[in-house]
């Protein structure tokens, strides 16, 4: 078994016309593998790391929070670090 892999999730897709058109199921789908990846970490002790725009869903699973911005870091903390600190929280994402 894996002691720790990369979880991509695409929760709009491209049309061939360059606009993000999304599919009725995505969401459900998306909160299905991210418990899924949650129980697999809780289970085993494997080591996810989720790479997603979707913040607040991410949160409610994750220990530890890394945010990226313009290459560097530019939060880890806590999930209740980030939440706590609204104007990170903007600044990271909007």
């Amino acid at each position: 078994m894996p002691r720790h892999y990369v979880l991509r999730l695409r929760t709009a897709t491209a049309s061939n016309k360059g606009r993000y058109c999304k599919h009725p199921l995505i969401p459900s789908l998306m909160l299905f593998t991210l418990w899924l990846n949650y129980a697999i970490n809780t289970e085993t002790g494997v080591t996810i790391l989720i790479v997603e725009q979707k913040v607040r869903e991410v949160l409610d699973i994750c220990k530890r929070v890394y945010s990226i911005k313009l290459g560097k870091v530019a939060f880890e903390g806590s999930p209740d670090d980030l939440r706590k600190n609204k104007h990170k929280l903007k600044e990271l994402f909007l």
